[in-house]
């Protein structure tokens, strides 16, 4: 009789963590789509970020580039 009790706790107990075990699953399977939905859309600045880097190298390789030759000839006198 005392092993049947203790069986059948057993199997209340496993089937208890099996729940838990699949609510767990089910929530990591929500949070791993949300954060896939993320990442598949691009950002929408990005472009634009990219123009800014590219205006920004243009503007500072001028003036350098100027400041260079001008110590070139400066220095070939």
């Amino acid at each position: 009789m005392e092993q049947t009790l203790e069986i059948d706790s057993l199997h209340r107990e496993l089937a208890w963590q099996r729940e838990i075990s699949d609510a767990r699953a089910a929530e990591l399977r929500t949070l791993q789509e949300k954060a896939d939905e993320k990442t598949d859309r691009p950002s929408q600045t990005c472009h634009w970020w990219t123009i800014a880097g590219f205006a920004a190298g243009l503007l500072c390789a001028s003036p350098a580039r100027k400041l260079i030759n001008r110590i070139k000839t400066f220095l070939k006198r």
